[in-house]
């Protein structure tokens, strides 16, 4: 009996693990920006920053409609706060020679 013990718990935290850490990321809509994060002028945790990150993750899937290739999506939401943030509204893109990159969005709300 005990040996089916451990692949009965392993096979356990792997079906729940996905659903938990899924149940995590707090997908954000694009151009749907709350007013009061606009407005901020200051972030409250640290009162000294130029930029906050308010939120930023991604996804990574695999595709194999043509040929194997892998697509990330990655949303991020920075708020600068003053001239001194500006650097981190940069973001760069590495990519190897033959890789593509398409749908890419982006805006800047302001008051």
């Amino acid at each position: 009996m005990n040996n089916l013990k451990f692949p009965l718990i392993l096979m356990s935290l792997l079906v729940i693990a996905p659903v938990i850490l899924k149940s995590q990321i707090v997908e954000i809509t694009f151009g749907e920006v709350p007013r009061e994060d606009v407005e901020m002028t200051s972030y409250p945790d640290d009162p000294g920053a130029d930029a906050v990150y308010l939120n930023d993750y991604g996804l990574v899937k695999l595709s194999s409609v043509q040929n194997l290739s892998m697509i990330v999506e990655r949303h991020m939401r920075i708020k600068i706060i003053n001239s001194n943030g500006f650097d981190y509204g940069d973001y760069k893109i590495f990519c190897r020679n033959g890789d593509k990159v398409k749908n890419i969005q982006a805006a800047t709300y302001n008051i």
